[in-house]
């Protein structure tokens, strides 16, 4: 599968290179909840910025299988591993499309877009955790869960189920709400994704040592 993540990374290269000269000299690069730019670089750091991002995590990934510790190592040929580093070069490649196609002025319009998009990555990943073994890189990896191959799979479980969850409320109503109301959605779809799973790890762990 490795193949698909340099062609995700060359594919970004590619459109960095052949809208360069449409670029302006200043790029947003990022915006407020409302869509509005308070962020900005050169279009040289801006077309190059998310390639460089993706290709130091395509080197990353490649890495995890060879430095993983015995008993806890992460398949380099897992449908799991590989469908959750494909979504998130694909996530970033969409991305840097946004950001180019902003600069050039054919303007998605951000606040509907990005929801979406993080979305569909909350969706895919969430969708693919409780296929994960266990690991120290990928996965909601708490003490409890290492711990306990049973209660890393439950974990893992709930946390896919939060992260799918999360995912389609953040693509059905997140493009729909600004400024505080996308704030405090946010803030819940982070407590789903993060408190959620880690809480029950706990709970899981300490209820399969009291009816052992």
């Amino acid at each position: 599968m490795k193949w698909i993540y340099f062609a995700v990374v060359v594919a970004a290269l590619v459109i960095s290179a052949a809208s360069f000269p449409h670029l302006p000299a200043t790029v947003a690069v990022h915006w407020d909840t409302n869509g509005t730019p308070n962020g900005y670089s050169s279009r040289e750091f801006a077309a190059l910025l998310v390639p460089a991002i993706m290709l130091a995590l395509v080197v990353l990934f490649a890495s995890v299988p060879r430095i993983s510790p015995r008993g806890f190592e992460v398949e380099r040929a897992s449908r799991g591993y590989a469908a959750i580093v494909t979504i998130i070069l694909l996530f970033l490649l969409a991305v840097h499309v946004v950001i180019i196609l902003t600069a050039m002025r054919i303007a998605p319009s951000i606040p509907v877009v990005m929801p979406l998009l993080i979305g569909i990555l909350f969706a895919v990943v969430g969708n693919y955790l409780p296929k994960m073994r266990r690991n120290f890189f990928i996965g909601v990896r708490t003490p409890w869960a290492l711990a306990d191959e049973d209660v890393w799979y439950r974990t893992q479980r709930i946390a896919g189920i939060a992260f799918v969850t999360a995912g389609v409320a953040l693509m059905s109503v997140g493009p729909f709400v600004r400024g505080t109301a996308f704030n405090v959605l946010m803030v819940v779809v982070v407590i789903a994704i993060t408190v959620v799973p880690v809480v029950y790890s706990f709970f899981a762990y300490r209820a399969k040592g009291a009816s052992q």
